[in-house]
Order: structure tokens, then C-alpha cells, then sequence
């Protein structure tokens, strides 16, 4: 098989997996976050019983993104991990503070503190995620200034609190059961807020990072491309919540959009790290494994994760 065609098919799997694990996280960190804001501690364990039958499978995405990138671009791990050791480490730690206060507030005596413990464990991994992507995107690249940390850090980290209220607001809907009209007032208000912050916060990072777009025809028929299955997804996401049904997946389709949509907008940036992944991939034949892997283990993965939203949004419906 041609290096090439190798090297694309493991690149977008790393991608899809990375946005995957973005989008399907920002779900259970964004009922955490919204457990904060409950008025009493009954609402908030409630609030938070809708996402203890997916918050697993959703940080399984984490664990395959790492293994993908360590299996393919060895490189690009290590240099990645040896530059921000001390984020990836609080990232480490914010996870685990939060898995345990989900699990264990059903053992705990006094249930209160490990409830709120875990809305602030979901803010801290937001906080990790947010300086680790800053760092990324701040890297020098050749003739360019790169915008400073201070700059990008609170957009980036409002972003992924928008988002995950976003996602969040719609999971939250679809699982609790015999709302009151004004509960569900409520986060459909949270869910439109959130989904406009996203896309306003997303355009404002966009710029931010390249104030002067760069545009191909390419580049241009697959914004078009993405704008009608966002468009698409917005009008499938109204009709599913008017019949009260579940408009998860739409609003998943939504974010991915506008994620990719953002990545593929940032060419020739792309580019630059796209070659510089190639020159540091792995040697062709371990390449060629990874991507049949890829190919053979992602739908399954992806069908565990589907059959676990639809068996736990049964249940709570």
C-alpha cells in the first residue's frame, strides 16, 4: 500500500479520535458543570445520575488517542509529554479526582462534598485541556508570530465551557425524567446559549490564531460541505426536541462540524504540522498495522459507545 495513503488513513483516524473524545467529554463534563449550578444537593444528584452509566466509555477516546499517537508518531508523543509534563500530570490528577467522586459518592456517608467535588474535578480537566491546546496552537511556526498564551488561554477555556454546557444541556434533557416545564425551559436556554458561544467563541479563536484566511477551493467546497451538514443537524436538532426525543447525536454532529470546520480553516497551519507529523511517523510497516487496526477496531469501539447512550437513556426515560 502506498506510504501516503497509509500515512492519510492513520492521520484522520487520530483526528477522528481526537475529535470524538472532545465532543463526547464535553457530554459528562458539561452535567458536572451544570451539577455546580443546582439550587439544592438533591437536584444536583440527580443531575449528576444522568452520566454515571457513559462517563466511562466517553475517557476510553483519551486512552486510544494516546495509544494511536504513541503507535504512530512516536515523535511527536514524546517531544509533546517531555514539554508539558506538568499539565498532562494535573490533567492525570483532575481525572482521577473526578472518577473517584462520581463513583464514590454512592458509598460515601456524608454524599455532598464528593457531589461537588466532581463539578470541580470537571473544571479542572476543562482548565488542562485548555492550557495543553493553548500550547499547542502557540508553538512558533516558520514566518508567522505566534499569539501569546495569555491571549488564547480564555478563549480557548471558554470554549470548551461553552461546548461542554452545550452538549451537557442536551444529554441532561433526553435523561432526567418528569421535568417541570420550567426545567426544561431552562436548559434548552442553556443549550442555545451555549451552542451560540461556541460558534462565536470558535470564530473569535480562528481569528485570533490567523487573521488573514487563507482561501483554496478546496478549503472552500469543504466549508460549504460542512455548513450543509450543520445546517442539516440544526434543523434535525429543533424537530427532536419538539418531540422530545433525543437530539444528542444531531448536536454531536453539530459540534464536530464546527470543530472540523475550524481545524481545516486553519491552513496552511495544518499543512505545516501535517508534514512535520510525516517526518516523524512511524516506519511504514508499523504504519500499515495501526491503520488496519484503525479500520477494524474503531466501528466496534463506536458501537459500544452508541449502544451505551441508548441503553442508559432508556433507562431513565
Amino acid at each position: 500500500m502506498n506510504t501516503s495513503i497509509i500515512f492519510s488513513i492513520v492521520s484522520l483516524g487520530c483526528g477522528f479520535i481526537f475529535i470524538l473524545y472532545v465532543t463526547l467529554s464535553s457530554v459528562d463534563l458539561g452535567i458536572c458543570l451544570l451539577s455546580l449550578i443546582a439550587p439544592d444537593d438533591n437536584t444536583r444528584e440527580s443531575v449528576l445520575t444522568a452520566v454515571d452509566g457513559i462517563w466511562h466509555a466517553n475517557q476510553t477516546w483519551l486512552v486510544i488517542l494516546g495509544a494511536a499517537l504513541f503507535a504512530g508518531f512516536p515523535t511527536f508523543y514524546s517531544s509533546v509529554l517531555s514539554s508539558m509534563y506538568m499539565p498532562f500530570l494535573a490533567l492525570l490528577v483532575s481525572l482521577i479526582m473526578r472518577g473517584i467522586a462520581l463513583e464514590y459518592r454512592h458509598y460515601a456517608q456524608v454524599k455532598q462534598p464528593w457531589r461537588i467535588l466532581s463539578g470541580i474535578g470537571a473544571l479542572a480537566i476543562i482548565l488542562c485541556l485548555a492550557t495543553i491546546l493553548t500550547q499547542l496552537l502557540t508553538q512558533q511556526l516558520p514566518g508567522q508570530t505566534s499569539p501569546a498564551f495569555a491571549t488564547l488561554f480564555p478563549v480557548i477555556t471558554l470554549l470548551l465551557v461553552a461546548l461542554s454546557i452545550f452538549l451537557g444541556s442536551f444529554w441532561l434533557d433526553h435523561a432526567t425524567p418528569n421535568k417541570q416545564a420550567g426545567l426544561r425551559q431552562l436548559l434548552l436556554f442553556l443549550l442555545s446559549i451555549g451552542g451560540l458561544a461556541t460558534l462565536i467563541l470558535a470564530w473569535v479563536l480562528r481569528f485570533i490564531i490567523m487573521s488573514a484566511p487563507s482561501m483554496t477551493p478546496n478549503l472552500t467546497a469543504w466549508l460549504l460541505t460542512l455548513g450543509t451538514i450543520a445546517l442539516i443537524a440544526v434543523f434535525m436538532i429543533v424537530l427532536r426536541l419538539q418531540s422530545r426525543t433525543l437530539a444528542l447525536p444531531w448536536a454531536l454532529v453539530l459540534a464536530g462540524c464546527v470543530l472540523l470546520a475550524f481545524i481545516l480553516s486553519l491552513e496552511p497551519n495544518t499543512m505545516f504540522y501535517l508534514q512535520s507529523l510525516s517526518r516523524d511517523a512511524s516506519p511504514a510497516h508499523t504504519l500499515t498495522f495501526q491503520s488496519i487496526l484503525l479500520v477494524l477496531v474503531l466501528p466496534p469501539l463506536l458501537y459500544c459507545n452508541v449502544l451505551a447512550y441508548r441503553h442508559f437513556g432508556k433507562q431513565s426515560t
